[in-house]
């Protein structure tokens, strides 16, 4: 009797411990996702900017393709990371 209830104890132990882990890294997953996104974010206003600064100052061509390449750019890396995501 005394052996199980030691076995029990050790499993409930185990099955503590690998919840920890489990939301340990549930946290670190979606704190690397807020980042990513914060990041992208900031990427796509500094380009974009960059865009309009050209048009301003007469390259409407380049600064168009470049703000298209910028959001082209940027859908297919969300894309494909939800994509990751998924599998």
């Amino acid at each position: 009797m005394k052996r199980t209830e030691m076995e029990q104890d050790a499993r409930i132990k185990f099955n503590e411990d690998r919840m920890k882990i489990a939301q340990s890294d549930f946290k670190h997953t979606h704190r690397y996702n807020f980042t990513a996104l914060i990041m992208a974010f900031i990427i796509v206003l500094i380009f974009v900017g960059f865009s309009f600064y050209l048009i301003i100052n007469g390259q409407e061509t380049i600064g168009t393709i470049f703000a298209g390449g910028t959001v082209v750019l940027i859908v297919s890396y969300f894309l494909k990371a939800k994509n990751k995501e998924v599998k």
